[in-house]
């Protein structure tokens, strides 16, 4: 006799619960198997879409790069778009890696803070104890957590308003550096302000704590940054360039930029000179697994966490930008942790939502790229909102219109479509300047001053087109109107040092 029979006949309660609970069990393996379809059919349907906007912005020329949407540790979307060496036509892919500039940033103040967790290091630990060569008189007033957000005072060696680009190129020449010897240099001036009273961005601050990551371990930082962080991570695919900047890495995707339609190599940069605050590499794949340990307090303790993802000055924390965003139709504020990074040809950012554990990074190997706004399509779609396609860039058009019709009808051209079509272009004050730049490099200067004029008639409130428009004219010899041009741009931003120092210049002729 079947024994499901014999139950029925000398219990007749017991199997009406067993035969329920088979029914139950069924049912929730059933919903289980039908959640996992519906599961994978919503990843593929945001894919889908998200892979659509993308797309758009790769053909209007404004991502050239690698893209990671994840979801509780689960990739929704990981993929490449244009070119990782454009010389053997070699596409970008997620196992690509790439240059993280001031990314870096983050990874700098984790060890740190793996220090701090170690006792070997404190928050207010002062840079003279550290670093004992230091200069007592501010290194005395300068501290571990002062370093870590940009409030420590010392001047940023980065500091492109003091420096130019030809300038730092020359300066910091091609061989390894003395690390020594250059933050004697140029993170050892004379304090900007009293220690955290202010907010600067600072370069300074992170060369020196890479500094204290080999006085404190005792070991080269790369090497301390592959045992303390990538090994017990298992980020496999990143390293450090500033030991051996010219090493032949595997995969590691060529640098370019951008000049309107058209793209040049990368100049050389000495990353040995960026240290601490900017020359790690990796893949979108390692970054992942980064943010995932911030999700537990096995790699991290609660408490250093807590200091990072504490907003000090200017919505910094220790290694991290924190800012509040809108999300969704309904507009809900989420606590967004992110930091960029920009060294000419790399533009980088990673995004991390911990409420939603979504993660976000986007790199571009090809210059300055619109990653905020790729950022808000992208979590517009994961949040159910429509979101704003990009559109073809004016300045690009109307670049195309000097070479066929000549500036004057370009232009003409260009203001129509403003009057006519705003809604259809993007017109940014950056694209004109860039524009106008461009022709100043050609010797097309009398193209170059009516581009900066035009750019200064569309945003007359900015102080940096007529910074441009005065360079234009002093390049055509017009000196005079220079000076007019200069003075309006001190009038709106009395900050513009370069500007300034220009214009003693112009008036001394």
């Amino acid at each position: 006799m079947h024994r499901l029979y014999v139950n029925l006949v000398d219990n007749k309660i017991k199997p009406m619960k067993s035969f329920v609970k088979i029914m139950v069990i069924g049912a929730l393996n059933l919903f289980a198997v039908s959640s996992s379809l519906s599961s994978q059919e919503r990843i593929g349907n945001e894919s889908r879409k998200i892979d659509e906007l993308l797309t758009k912005y790769h053909d209007l020329n404004r991502l050239n790069g690698v893209v990671m949407v994840a979801k509780k540790g689960e990739k929704i979307l990981s993929k490449g778009y244009g070119s990782a060496s454009l010389e053997w036509n070699i596409p970008n892919s997620p196992d690509a890696k790439y240059l993280l500039a001031s990314v870096s940033k983050t990874f700098t103040a984790t060890v740190i803070m793996k220090l701090i967790d170690q006792r070997k290091l404190h928050l207010d630990t002062k840079l003279t104890e550290v670093l004992p060569w230091y200069r007592k008189d501010t290194g005395e007033k300068v501290t571990i957590f002062h370093l870590l957000n940009h409030s420590s005072g010392i001047p940023n060696y980065m500091d492109l308003r003091k420096h130019s680009i030809d300038e730092l190129n020359r300066e910091f020449g091609t061989a390894i550096i003395d690390k020594t010897e250059f933050a004697r240099k140029y993170c050892s001036s004379d304090l900007e302000f009293e220690p955290g009273t202010k907010w600067n961005y600072n370069n300074s601050g992170y060369f020196l704590l890479a500094l204290i990551v080999e006085q404190i371990t005792g070991e080269p930082f790369n090497i301390a940054m592959k045992e303390i962080i990538f090994d017990p991570l298992q980020m496999n695919n990143s390293g450090d360039l500033q030991q051996n900047p010219e090493q032949v890495v595997d995969k590691l995707a060529t640098g370019y930029l951008k000049a309107g339609d058209a793209f040049t190599r990368m100049h050389y940069w000495n990353l040995s000179t960026a240290f601490g605050a900017g020359s790690l590499y990796s893949t979108p794949d390692d970054l992942l697994k980064f943010d995932q340990s911030f999700y537990s307090d096995k790699f991290l303790s609660s408490k250093a966490k807590d200091v990072m993802f504490t907003p000090f000055l200017n919505g910094y924390g220790c290694g991290w930008e924190l800012r509040k965003s809108p999300m969704g139709t309904k507009l809900e504020m989420k606590n967004i942790q992110t930091h960029e990074g920009f060294l000419w040809a790399w533009h980088t950012r990673l995004y991390s939502i911990p409420e939603d554990s979504i993660f976000i990074t986007i790199i571009s190997n090809t210059g300055d790229s619109p990653l905020e706004k790729i950022f808000t399509g992208i979590t517009d779609l994961l949040y159910g909102r429509i979101p704003e396609f990009p559109k073809p860039t004016l300045s690009l058009e109307v670049e195309k219109q000097i070479k066929t019709n000549g500036i004057d009808e370009a232009i003409s051209y260009g203001k129509f479509q403003l009057g006519q079509n705003t809604g259809e272009w993007e017109c940014h004050e950056n694209d004109l300047n860039a524009l106008g730049y461009r022709l100043l490099k050609a010797d097309l200067n009398d193209q170059a001053v009516k581009i900066f004029l035009w750019n200064t008639e569309i945003y007359p409130e900015l102080w940096n087109v007529w910074d441009s428009y005065g360079e234009g004219l002093a390049a055509v010899g017009n000196i005079q109107v220079a000076i007019e041009a200069y003075q309006k741009s001190l009038k709106l931003n009395g900050d513009n040092k370069a500007g300034a120092e220009i214009l003693k210049k112009l008036q001394s002729r």
